[in-house]
Order: C-alpha cells, then structure tokens, then sequence
C-alpha cells in the first residue's frame, strides 16, 4: 500500500512538472489588424504549437516549435527591447486605412502588445519577421 502511494505521489510531480514548464515557456501572437484588409493571427504557444486565424498560410501546419526555439524567439524580443517599445507606433506617412501589424510576447510575469501601422520600427520589425519566419508565414504573405 505505501509502495502505491510514493508511485502515485511520484507521477503526480512528474505531470506538475511536465506542465509547470509548459507555463514557464513563452507565448507570442502576431498578426495584421484594423484598415481596410482583413485581419489574421498567428499564434504560438507555451508548448510550441502554432495556430492561425484568417487568411494566412503557413507552410506546416503541424510545425510544433522547441523549448529552445521558444528562449530564443524570447532572447531576441529581449535583446531587442521590445517590452520597453510604445504599446502603439503610428508611422509619418501612413494614412488612416492602412492596416497595423501587432505582436504580443507573454512571460511568466508579464505580457505586451505593441501595435505598429507603418514600417519605422526596426526593433519591432525585427521581432515580427523573427515571428513569421518560426512560424512559417511565406515571404510573399509578410
């Protein structure tokens, strides 16, 4: 009787474990929203699995990212400073109509949305092709 319990104590924290590192890894979304054309999202995980609303074409949509995939898209949005970015970029030039590309980066402890219409942000470009390119958006869908 107590060799069942410690086994059933035992695989009761491997299950917490296995999902507690789930929750620790990040999460991204991204994707075209407001103008004139119709809005998609793509998003992908905590545990690597990419999914896509709207008209958005990814190249394998079964394509489930690594732990490591997800700490380096992270490193990156890190490195690029993005949750330090304005929550909302509004580009010279670009008119009313034109559509806003939008990326979000959660964490364990934080989240972030940061909404760009136009192209003049080259840290959050750089996160957002980072994005599409993990996530298998075709250059001729960018």
């Amino acid at each position: 009787m107590r060799l069942v319990a410690i086994t059933g104590a035992i695989v009761l924290l491997l299950a917490l474990a296995a999902s507690g590192s789930a929750a620790r890894n990040p999460s991204f979304a991204f994707g075209r929203t407001g103008g004139n054309i119709e809005p998609y999202t793509v998003k992908i995980g905590s545990t690597g699995k990419i999914s896509a609303v709207g008209p958005i074409t990814l190249r394998n949509e079964d394509k489930r990212l690594s732990t490591t995939a997800l700490t380096r898209l992270l490193g990156l949005a890190v490195k690029e400073r993005f949750f330090a970015l304005p929550r909302r970029v509004t580009c010279a030039g670009s008119l009313p109509d034109f559509a806003s590309m939008f990326v979000t980066v959660s964490t364990a402890t934080r989240t972030r949305t940061v909404v760009v219409r136009g192209s003049c942000s080259a840290r959050f470009e750089a996160v957002l092709s980072a994005l599409q390119t993990a996530a298998g958006v075709p250059v001729s869908q960018r």
